[in-house]
């Protein structure tokens, strides 16, 4: 590929024709390529097919001209499907905790965007809105990151919400917007936890309400 090719990781890819005016390029697990990203042709590097050289002076056919092309996004989009749980119900004394372990549609690449979303019943919102603003400014660094991979994302699928910025008697509502590397945005369903306002015991049963 790196012959005829330049593009982000032509290195680790690799090319084959499927026809005399078609070629499949497949990427390799850890590329970079994204959507809008260009795909330049080399200059001078390939001819049409000669179909018969008793016929045509094929070695007189001039070669193409660089030229380049931009990538798109599947036929078929492929959407993030992010999926929270965590208990209804927290204890007055304890931190509320949301896991979206269960999140799919990466497409195996870092997140292009990842960020929380909470609203509340509470007639003061300020410390928790600072909370999940302090987190999502950590997220949009690590997305803008070109050191970053999927894997940094881990610890922030857990979203742990301190006593500190809660208030007893309140609801709050949290939903995750993840966007992949392919453009397409998704948001999870607003996930609603109530803090009592005494202490109860806490349960949390992992994984999301639907199984394909």
């Amino acid at each position: 590929c790196a012959e005829m090719f330049a593009f982000a990781s032509d290195g680790e890819a690799s090319c084959m024709f499927l026809s005399p005016a078609q070629v499949l390029l497949v990427l390799s697990a850890s590329a970079s390529t994204e959507v809008s990203s260009k795909i330049e042709l080399f200059g001078g590097k390939v001819k049409a097919e000669c179909s018969d050289p008793l016929v045509f002076d094929c070695d007189s056919w001039t070669a193409s001209e660089a030229s380049w092309a931009e990538v798109s996004p599947p036929d078929t989009p492929f959407y993030p499907s992010p999926i929270l749980t965590g208990a209804s119900t927290v204890s007055s004394c304890g931190d509320i905790i949301v896991s979206a372990m269960s999140t799919m549609g990466s497409g195996g690449r870092k997140w292009s965007a990842f960020k929380w979303s909470v609203s509340s019943s509470a007639a003061n919102t300020t410390a928790i809105t600072r909370f999940v603003d302090s987190l999502n400014e950590d997220l949009d660094a690590l997305t803008k990151s070109s050191k970053s991979t999927l894997l940094d994302y881990n610890p922030h699928l857990k979203l742990t919400v301190p006593m500190r910025v809660l208030i007893k008697g309140a609801s709050y509502s949290f939903s995750l917007t993840l966007t992949n590397f392919f453009d397409n945005t998704a948001s999870s369903p607003p996930m609603v936890v109530n803090v009592a306002t005494n202490s109860i015991p806490s349960i949390m049963i992992q994984g999301g309400s639907k199984r394909s």
